[in-house]
């Protein structure tokens, strides 16, 4: 089976993430907030919150160390996540692990910094190829779905690394998860598409990859090129090259082997 891009993550940038930090402020002093009571940040969180926001994420960790330095335990859980999102940003691992562990030791129910836990150890994977990496993004990744079970970010990850391991099963179980809650996903339908490919559930990988272009998928490039795959496997071949030359179109430079094996295949007269 021909996998040009399996599944997709939810892409995150650097705007994301500032959202994120945002959230986390407003999360964890909900929590904190007796009977659903406003409670207003401080001065450092307020500096703090406008660096992030603007990139400044140097300026957002020196506000967040000197709050931290007052030693308020009612403020642990909401600085330490806060500042394992800046050192994510910076790319330190290291110290956003430190800072996202102590962050869960505080609040067990904060459920995005368990997810940003995970993440970080799959990048670390991705950088090195150590398996260890690996198998903690999972360990992460399943006690967020614990705490919140529809953790959309923390179902993709999941399934990801379910796809790479070749568990298709599980891999559908979280993204059939996410379309039950979101059904108009659209990086989620590609996915299960994915994993009716890899099932090689032809005709029901080609609905679902063109549910994903219906919706505006990422990288629709590489769902037309799976569609083309799969109507090759049917044997449809007209269909199959009319897909591959919209990939192709599109930036898929693997499109333009399968054409030439197509055009290759009608010359030999097969």
């Amino acid at each position: 089976m021909h996998i040009n891009k399996g599944v997709i993550w939810v892409k995150w940038d650097f705007l994301s993430v500032a959202i994120i930090v945002l959230g986390a402020y407003l999360y964890v002093r909900l929590l904190q907030a007796e009977e659903k009571k406003e409670v207003k940040l401080n001065d450092f969180q307020i500096r703090a919150q406008k660096y992030v926001k603007s990139g400044q994420f140097a300026k957002a960790e020196e506000e967040i160390l000197k709050d931290l330095k007052r030693n308020n335990p009612s403020n642990f859980a909401h600085n330490y996540y806060a500042l394992g999102i800046i050192y994510y940003n910076q790319k330190k691992h290291k110290e956003a692990l430190h800072a996202l562990k102590k962050a869960w030791l505080a609040d067990r129910e904060n459920y995005d910094a368990i997810f940003l836990i995970g993440r970080i150890y799959h990048d670390m994977y991705q950088d090195v190829a150590n398996p260890d990496f690996l198998e903690k993004s999972v360990y992460y990744f399943e006690r967020t779905l614990e705490v919140n079970p529809c953790h959309i970010q923390a179902l993709f990850g999941l399934g990801a690394v379910h796809f790479d391991w070749q568990n298709i099963d599980k891999a559908a179980e979280c993204y059939r998860r996410i379309l039950d809650a979101f059904p108009e996903n659209a990086n989620a339908t590609y996915n299960f598409g994915a994993c009716c490919l890899g099932r090689e559930n032809y005709e029901m990988a080609i609905s679902y990859y063109k549910k994903a272009l219906v919706l505006n998928v990422d990288d629709q490039q590489f769902a037309e090129y799976h569609i083309g795959y799969c109507y090759q496997c049917l044997e449809d071949f007209e269909r199959a090259k009319k897909w591959y030359t919209f990939s192709l179109e599109n930036g898929c430079k693997s499109a333009k082997e399968k054409l030439n094996e197509l055009k290759a295949r009608k010359t030999a007269g097969n």
